[in-house]
């Protein structure tokens, strides 16, 4: 039986393609809108469906067809399970266990998220969550896949190059769900611009989240900042990541280069969701003020070896599986699918 794949966003893509590839002649067609069809071309994924949009929305996609379906956003998981109540869904959650208790997107709430056959977490913090919130959820850990090639890069001693390349990043605004989902790029905004212009000597580039990146590339250009989309870039080009709510945070510690973490005043040191705030953010330097930004980058530049062991251990809790995640995970949807 072939496991088809649907995925709305870009970076779903990116979650759960090295899965497909390890499926092989058991991977069926991957599902996106008419607009990603290009993303999947230049990565060769045959056969593939293009979803034609509904009302004018590209997003307003159905997964047709009755295979088993892999799924890897919570809006994805209410789509297929709509589409058809009676294919069996597979959820593997993406990132890496960021968490707002005010929302269903999230794991460990409950929604859509009864109903998959099986959900794939990335590590424990996960796992536990989504037992705690449905107990007879069927699960297995499997790491993250898409992070496999970078196995063993963090414990190699990485050295700067004569001209290094910092890369500023930032999360979508959801401050909607929790402040601490938001971003904080409107704070930092004009001290990356100063940045700029006070080390011409760095090489700078922009990125961020899928949900905003075509406003977030219009303001980094706007400062002369190289855009630049693709995360994988940004983890071979990057030699200090630069970001302030996102699991690329934590995904770019496996490059073995360090991240500086950027704190919005609106980020409360009161609350206590995990990961980001505040169990795994001993991973680098702290940004609490906006005009400190400089100094604490160049400081990070200064101190490259600086954090090693906290990254090192992030990426052993956080990451398990590393190397081997898609291989596992192929495994057990094979597994799953059989005793269907």
């Amino acid at each position: 039986m072939k496991i088809d794949f649907f995925a709305r966003w870009s970076h779903y893509i990116d979650h759960m393609l090295p899965i497909w590839l390890q499926l092989g002649d058991q991977a069926g067609s991957f599902l996106v809108p008419e607009h990603l069809g290009p993303y999947l071309e230049e990565r060769n994924v045959l056969p593939r469906t293009l979803l034609p949009n509904m009302q004018n929305q590209v997003m307003n996609v159905n997964p047709i067809g009755t295979n088993p379906i892999l799924v890897a956003g919570y809006m994805d998981l209410q789509a297929a399970v709509v589409e058809n109540q009676k294919r069996p869904v597979i959820h593997m959650e993406h990132g890496v266990g960021l968490v707002f208790p005010n929302n269903g997107s999230y794991a460990g709430s409950t929604g859509f998220r009864t109903r998959p056959t099986l959900t794939l977490a990335p590590n424990w913090h996960v796992y536990e969550l989504t037992k705690k919130a449905i107990p007879t959820m069927k699960q297995k850990i499997i790491g993250t896949p898409k992070l496999d090639r970078w196995a063993g890069e963090f414990e190699k001693e990485h050295k700067l190059p004569d001209r290094p390349t910092v890369a500023f990043a930032f999360h979508w605004d959801a401050s909607a769900v929790e402040p601490e989902a938001g971003t904080a790029f409107g704070i930092y905004r004009a001290f990356i611009g100063a940045f700029v212009k006070n080390y011409p000597d760095l090489k700078i580039i922009g990125h961020g989240h899928p949900r905003m990146a075509a406003e977030y590339e219009r303001q980094f250009k706007l400062m002369g900042i190289e855009w630049v989309a693709d995360f994988e870039d940004v983890m071979q080009l990057a030699d200090v990541f630069v970001n302030d709510c996102s699991s690329t945070m934590y995904e770019f510690l496996v490059t073995g280069k360090p991240v500086v973490i950027l704190n919005s005043p609106k980020f409360r040191r009161d609350v206590n969701f995990g990961i980001r705030f505040w169990d795994y953010t001993d991973i680098g330097f702290h940004v609490d003020r906006p005009e400190d930004m400089e100094s604490i980058i160049i400081e990070t530049l200064t101190k490259y070896g600086a954090f090693k062991i906290q990254r090192d251990f992030a990426v052993q809790e956080l990451y398990p599986y590393l190397g081997k995640s898609a291989e596992y995970a192929a495994r057990e949807i094979r597994k799953h699918i059989n005793e269907l």
